[in-house]
C-alpha cells in the first residue's frame, strides 16, 4: 500500500498573517489589513493618529489637510453574512435599502416601527489608533458608533476648546475613554461613560506613515451589488444578474436611544396594499421635546451592539 505523501505546512502564510498584525474582527466596509481595537471595561487609554486626507469625503475635509476619522453611514446586517454596508447616499447616490425603508414610510409603517429603524443607514466612525498601554501592537483601527465614542469625545472639545487639540502630531493628547458595561436587550457590551485627557509626546513619522487614509480605504457598493448582495449573491453572479427590486426583509433592531428625535405622526396614511401585515399596535413613545424637528434621514439612530465587537465576555 502506498504511502500518502505528508502535507508541507503552508509558513508563507504564516508569515503573511504576522504581518498583518493577527487582525480580529475585519470591518467589512473598509479595506485594510490593520489589526482592529475593541474597547474595553475601565481605561481605554489612545492615542488617535491623524492621517492625510486624500480625496472628496463624507467629511467634508478638503484633500491635502490632516484629519483624525472617517464618518459613515452604514446599513447593518446586510446579506447572509449580515454584514455592514456603506449606504450610498453618503455620496449622494441611490440606495436600495433607503428605498426599502421609503417604502415601508409610504405604506404609513411608523418612523419608530422596529423594521424601518432595521433598515436606516446608522451613523459609525473610523479613527487609526495606538493603544498607549500596549504601543508595541502599533497603529490599530477602532470601529464603532458615533454615540458610544465620538458623540462623547465632541462633547469634551465644544466643552473645552483646547481639548481639541488631542490628533494634533505635535501638541496633540492621549484620549482616555472609560469603559462601562452596558445591557442592550438580553446583551451586555462596553459604553463610554466618561473621557479624559493626558498629554503625550510627538507622534515620530514612521507612526505616522503608518495611519492609513480612511477616507481611501472605505469599500464603496453601486446599486446593483447591493442588492445582489441582499438577494444572496456575490461579485461574480452580478456580472450575470439584471437588476432587480429588492423585497429582503431586514432583522428588527431594538430602540436603545433616548435621544432620537421623534417624527410627528402624518394626519392621515396611504392605506397598505392588499395582503399586506397588519401593522402592530405602536410602542410607548419616549418622553421628548414636543418642539423637537423630525430626525433627518441617516442621522443619530439607535445604537445597536450586534454592529460592534466590544461585546462584554459575561462567562
Amino acid at each position: 500500500m502506498a504511502v500518502k505523501p505528508r502535507k508541507k505546512f503552508n509558513t508563507a502564510k504564516l508569515v503573511q498573517k504576522a504581518k498583518e498584525g493577527g487582525k480580529t474582527g475585519g470591518i467589512s466596509y473598509l479595506n485594510t489589513t490593520l489589526r482592529r481595537f475593541s474597547l474595553h471595561l475601565k481605561k481605554n487609554r489612545l492615542s488617535i493618529i491623524p492621517f492625510e486626507v486624500t480625496k472628496n469625503n463624507y467629511d467634508g475635509i478638503e484633500p491635502g489637510e490632516l484629519w483624525y476619522k472617517a464618518s459613515v453611514l452604514v446599513h447593518s446586517q446586510v446579506g447572509v453574512n449580515k454584514q455592514m454596508v456603506l449606504c450610498p447616499k453618503m455620496f449622494n447616490k441611490k440606495c436600495p435599502i433607503c428605498d426599502m425603508e421609503q417604502e415601508l414610510a409610504e405604506q404609513g409603517v411608523d418612523w419608530n416601527d422596529k423594521e424601518r429603524q432595521a433598515l436606516r443607514a446608522k451613523k459609525r466612525e473610523v479613527y487609526n489608533v495606538i493603544d498607549m498601554d500596549k504601543p508595541e501592537e502599533g497603529v490599530q483601527i477602532l470601529e464603532c458608533s458615533y454615540a458610544t465614542f465620538g458623540k462623547k469625545l465632541d462633547a469634551e472639545v465644544e466643552d473645552d476648546e483646547a481639548n481639541g487639540a488631542f490628533p494634533d502630531p505635535d501638541e496633540g493628547l492621549i484620549v482616555v475613554a472609560r469603559g462601562v458595561e452596558a445591557t442592550f436587550g438580553t446583551r451586555k457590551y462596553v459604553d463610554i461613560d466618561k473621557i479624559m485627557f493626558e498629554e503625550r509626546d510627538p507622534l515620530d513619522d514612521e507612526t505616522m506613515n503608518d495611519a492609513i487614509d480612511l477616507h481611501a480605504a472605505l469599500k464603496v457598493m453601486t446599486y446593483d451589488e447591493i442588492v445582489n448582495l441582499i438577494n444572496g449573491g456575490d461579485d461574480e453572479e452580478l456580472k450575470e444578474k439584471p437588476k432587480k427590486a429588492v423585497k429582503a426583509k431586514a432583522r428588527p433592531v431594538e430602540d436603545e436611544d433616548e435621544d432620537e428625535d421623534e417624527e410627528e405622526e402624518a394626519e392621515t396614511r396611504r392605506p397598505a396594499p392588499r395582503g399586506a401585515k397588519k401593522k402592530p399596535e405602536p410602542e410607548e413613545e419616549p418622553d421628548e421635546d414636543e418642539n423637537e424637528p423630525e430626525t433627518p434621514q441617516n442621522e443619530d439612530v439607535p445604537f445597536d451592539p450586534d454592529e460592534s465587537d466590544a461585546e462584554v465576555d459575561t462567562e
